[in-house]
């Protein structure tokens, strides 16, 4: 995993910087922050894996990898013995090869934890009956005709630009799978956001509070440097990729 992750690349001051290969292509990123949990699926290490998100972090290197990576609501599955970047963002979630393996194994890993509070949601979701006939997995009978009713908002702002071409070749794969989904029933909604680039580039809860959420996992330490800034990484003090404030 990288630094504290809260990196989109694959390289660590645990392997001094050498990054984690993509078994599609060795000279291409695997994307992080969980880079290892994606390469060891895809490279058949392993059949699933457990990945982290917090803004990006399972997504990107199952998307980099060709696999399956699901970020659930943070809540639904315990957070206990994590160290933290941002508590009210951090999540486990499945990695896979196939859409059945992650539904299965997210069946697997969602459950009230009393030592984390947050699975208060998931406690409360399978009381109230939201998870609909006892399981993820058992949602995916009928193929793409479950979803014909679904409406699903399309953030076009934040698509690559088709005048250079890997973003092209990304949004083709994009309106491809929309377009099947949409012959299916599926809705697509174009959202548009104002301010967008604003929210994005200046109130991320990052830098609000990835410092005192870190400092809370060093206390229960003791053995520990018990301030972030006080913990060398690579004989650079502090993270390379987390602004400390």
């Amino acid at each position: 995993m990288s630094e504290w992750a809260s990196t989109w690349f694959c390289a660590t001051s645990a392997t001094n910087w050498e990054p984690t290969l993509n078994p599609y292509k060795l000279d291409h990123d695997v994307g992080g922050s969980s880079c290892g949990s994606a390469a060891a699926v895809a490279a058949n290490l392993a059949l699933l894996a457990v990945a982290e998100d917090t803004g990006g972090s399972i997504r990107s290197p199952a998307s980099f990898t060709n696999l399956v990576g699901l970020r659930p609501t943070p809540g639904l599955i315990s957070r206990s013995g994590f160290c933290p970047l941002v508590k009210v963002q951090d999540t486990p979630g499945p990695v896979a090869r196939t859409v059945e393996d992650c539904a299965r194994m997210l069946d697997c890993m969602v459950g009230f934890d009393p030592k984390d509070p947050f699975t208060g949601i998931a406690a409360t979701a399978q009381k109230l009956g939201l998870l609909k006939r006892g399981s993820y997995a058992s949602g995916l009978a009928g193929g793409r005709n479950s979803i014909k009713t679904a409406r699903i908002g399309v953030l076009r702002q934040l698509f690559g630009s088709d005048s250079d071409p890997a973003c092209r070749a990304i949004n083709e794969v994009l309106s491809t799978a929309m377009e099947s989904l949409r012959q299916v029933g599926t809705t697509f909604v174009d959202v548009q956001m104002d301010k967008l680039s604003h929210y994005m580039t200046f109130t991320p809860t990052y830098l609000q509070r990835s410092r005192s959420d870190i400092d809370s996992f060093l206390a229960t330490k003791p053995h520990l440097p018990q301030d972030i800034v006080d913990i060398e990484i690579g004989g650079i003090w502090g993270s390379c990729s987390l602004q400390i404030v």
